[in-house]
């Protein structure tokens, strides 16, 4: 299961029902569980046998149940459009409940600026454009240089909102370089000093921020500090290493080795330094 694509797993599990000797019209996930009943090694399978759309779904639900708002946002930041659209149909048809209403019940509460920026993400309109539109971006910065002068926090608040949620990764990745380059300060600094004491708000726009600087580095951040405390962050080892195999697992190995991220040891020694079993090999063979 670790060693085989999606498409392999999705023809294996119908091979694994249809097969003559299955009589009893097992699936090949049930098997898993019958056969290792408990276990991260148990749950990697499991989340290589969904759907995309059920992988994404399942770490929403993940962040509902748990009341996390940075797992919520490092999955939407993650999505493509067409992810979100698609985990949100799935979040709808297993629990019969709104996606964005439940987030905002369970995690958001009644902070309206969270409020706003998740719904906006959940419409999954966000350009994706690889190249900046230079033009764009100066009008932008000029826009943002206009607001950040008259000092209107409520004014600053909805425009950094509605830049970085409204905007292309590539776009914003632009534009933060410009705007550092001119100003001689950070976006990150900006949006903590406007969002004040709105943390939620805050956590979601410097996410999209390090997502839309640097995706690799995003990524390999998380799984650095996973392997410092293991024991609880295993499942973010199974999320990235799952969630990012067949799009850009090989990039962000090599990014992390590139800049010692592992101070000195690639990915795949620090899971060997850290990850103990068959969870282990699972995780290196993907």
């Amino acid at each position: 299961i670790t060693g085989i694509n999606r498409r392999q797993r999705k023809e294996l599990q119908k091979a694994f029902h249809e097969a003559q000797e299955n009589e009893n019209g097992l699936e090949l996930a049930d098997a898993v569980r019958n056969l290792l009943q408990k276990g991260k090694t148990m749950t990697v399978l499991l989340m290589l046998l969904l759907r995309p759309a059920e992988f994404h779904c399942f770490w929403l639900k993940q962040a509902i149940k748990r009341k996390d708002m940075e797992l919520l946002v490092e999955v939407l930041c993650s999505l493509s459009n067409y992810e979100i659209i698609a985990a949100s149909d799935s979040y709808f048809k297993s629990e019969k409940s709104d996606l964005i209403a439940d987030i905002q019940k369970h995690i958001i509460g009644n902070k309206k600026t969270a409020q706003w920026i998740i719904s906006k993400m959940l419409e999954a309109k966000r350009p994706e454009y690889v190249d900046a539109d230079k033009k764009l971006g100066k009008a932008h910065l000029t826009e943002l240089a206009q607001v950040l002068q008259r000092k209107q926090q409520k004014e600053c608040k909805q425009f950094l909102a509605k830049w970085l949620v409204e905007n292309a990764y590539a776009q914003i990745k632009h534009e933060m370089h410009k705007f550092s380059t001119s100003s001689g300060k950070t976006l990150a600094s900006v949006v903590k000093r406007t969002m004040g004491k709105d943390e939620g708000s805050a956590l979601i726009l410097n996410n999209i921020l390090k997502m839309a600087h640097n995706r690799y580095a995003y990524f390999c951040e998380k799984l650095r500090d996973a392997m410092k405390n293991v024991a609880v962050s295993q499942d973010v080892l199974i999320r990235i290493l799952i969630g990012r195999s067949e799009k850009d697992l090989a990039a962000i190995v090599e990014y992390f080795a590139a800049n010692n991220y592992g101070e000195g040891r690639t990915l795949r020694r620090c899971l060997k330094n850290t990850v103990r079993g068959s969870f282990r090999t699972s995780l290196l063979r993907i």
